[in-house]
Formats: C-alpha cells, structure tokens, sequence
C-alpha cells in the first residue's frame, strides 16, 4: 500500500456536533470516533483517522501516519461497537520487535475475543518509534475482558500473552483511549 493516512483530531462544541459530525462523515474517513462520548477523550473531541489524499479543515494535531501490516488497503473498516486508539511509544531499536511481536499476537487474540485489529500505523520517527494501534471491539465490556490477554498463561492465548508481556516489557509509554464510531 502507498501513501499516508493521516489522524488528528477536529473539535466541536455541543452545539456544532452534528454538523461537524455530517461535514466529517461527507469526507468519508478511514476511521471517525465519537470521542466525547468515549473514555479519555475531551468532550469536544472527535478522532478521526484520514486515507492518503484526504484532507479535513480544522484537523488538529495532524499526524502523518505509515501503515504497517494491517491495513492492507485504504477501504475504511466501518466498525460497530467500540474503537480503542493506542499510542505506543518505544525505543528505534525495538521497533522491528514491537513490530513482530503485536503482529504474531493478534490471530490467538482475535479468536479469544470479539475484536478485530483495524490497524497498526507508525508515526514519523522522534527520538522514538511512536505507533497508533486502533482496535475494533464488540462492546466496552469486551474491551475490559480483553485485558486479560496479557496475563495468560494457559490455552491458546498463551502465546499471545507471552508477546504481550514482551511488547509490554519494550515499550516505553503508552495510552488508551476508547470511543464509539461515528
């Protein structure tokens, strides 16, 4: 796949929601969230993640963004549930690790629970790989149950459990924040 994504985040007041709600939607992103109406968002807050060549006046925040294996084209996912967005920070030398770790993960990950990986989107790089993972869960309360990956010890997430504990170990900071889809 060629070109960049890009995520930012466009603000709006309760009043102007819904007509900045539909001017998003006409756009047609990749991939928009509710954001005030999540978990750790600003209530005026809508994330919104853009396909190469897309543009949205009064993005903030602007973030160019490099798709790494997943997605594998630029057809947005149109999820139903809840979305988690992931920032992931680590060091340059463990970016190809974080990399493979999170990727050889996600099958066990995906057949315990109802989730789906969206995509794993690489940052340009600072003095640290930065990574923005958007995952596509049944209901927040699947969300919750998912947590529990991490820990297995047992069974067929116990592999993915491992790479978790690992990915864990490598990165540096992280932060969740999770939202219904517009």
């Amino acid at each position: 796949m060629t070109g960049e994504f890009t995520y930012g985040l466009r603000r709006a007041s309760r009043g102007e929601l819904l007509g900045a709600v539909e001017e998003i939607q006409s756009h047609q992103p990749w991939l928009a969230l509710l954001g005030g109406r999540g978990i750790g968002f600003a209530t005026d807050e809508i994330p919104v993640i853009l396909s190469p060549g897309q543009r949205l006046d009064g993005l903030e925040g602007a973030t160019p963004l490099t798709p790494t294996v997943r997605p594998t084209n630029e057809t947005p996912p149109r999820p139903q549930g809840v979305v988690a967005l992931r920032w992931f920070e680590v060091e340059t030398k463990d970016w190809e690790e974080f990399l493979d770790l999170s990727a050889s993960a996600w099958p066990a990950f995906e057949s315990a629970y109802d989730a789906n990986i969206l995509g794993l989107f690489r940052a340009p790089d600072t003095d640290v790989a930065r990574a923005l993972l958007a995952t596509r869960y049944a209901s927040l309360a699947e969300w919750e149950r998912s947590r529990r990956a991490i820990a297995a010890e047992s069974g067929e997430q116990a592999e993915a459990g491992k790479r978790f504990r690992r990915r864990q170990e490598i990165t540096k900071k992280t932060i969740v924040r999770v939202a219904p889809p517009l």
